[in-house]
């Protein structure tokens, strides 16, 4: 289990304080949020934060494209140094293309499902994905209550990748903190999105609680 701490919860003012603290906590990937204001109703980060964060730290910088026409934006964010490019099967109707354009440039590419979104949108391109996101609340909306019943297509997610020997990693994110990290890991997430209850106290306390509860029998 990797937890992927999201940038949007960060204190921009003291980031490379945080970041060194995430280092500490033995973190490997950042979470970063790339938002249009026309997908979601919020605009987050570009391709400029993902290029400042490429040259001060050698965490995955793991990029969830919440735009529209991704295939649009995609290139900026590979020369900026993402990592993991994921794209919202929702926003665009060429997604094996955009996924080809990712992995041709090197990059991991994912594909997320909004809450309401069924896997039967995205089971052709299942075994090309490097990554599958299950929108565990709404997105781009702060306040949002996880949804404990996306934790059935993380299951399905994870049989389907048993039987037929996909290899994407399953990444579970949206309001998950150390009450529901549990029923994410036990359904078959890979990767676990947090990003308030990480930054919202001694980050590496609270990386340790959320451990500790995500490794919980």
């Amino acid at each position: 289990m990797i937890i992927n701490p999201s940038l949007l919860n960060a204190n921009t003012y003291r980031i490379k304080e945080q970041l060194d603290q995430l280092k500490k906590g033995n973190i490997t990937h950042l979470h970063i949020d790339i938002a249009d204001g026309h997908f979601v109703p919020v605009m987050s980060f570009g391709a400029n934060t993902v290029r400042d964060l490429k040259k001060e730290t050698d965490l995955v910088l793991d990029c969830h494209m919440m735009v529209e026409k991704p295939e649009e934006k995609i290139p900026a964010i590979i020369e900026a140094g993402a990592d993991i490019i994921t794209v919202h099967a929702e926003a665009t109707a060429h997604i094996y293309k955009v996924m080809q354009k990712i992995q041709g440039a090197g990059r991991k590419a994912g594909v997320a499902l909004n809450p309401g979104t069924p896997i039967s949108m995205i089971e052709e391109i299942l075994p090309f994905a490097d990554l599958i996101l299950c929108m565990t609340s709404n997105p781009g909306m702060a306040g949002e209550t996880f949804i404990n019943s996306v934790t059935k297509k993380i299951e399905i997610l994870n049989e389907i990748r048993k039987n037929k020997g996909y290899r994407y990693l399953i990444e579970a994110d949206g309001s998950i903190n150390e009450e529901n990290i549990s029923f994410c890991r036990k359904a078959g997430a890979d990767l676990i999105v947090s990003g308030r209850f990480i930054f919202d106290g001694k980050i590496e306390e609270q990386l340790w609680r959320l451990r500790m509860a995500g490794e919980a029998k």
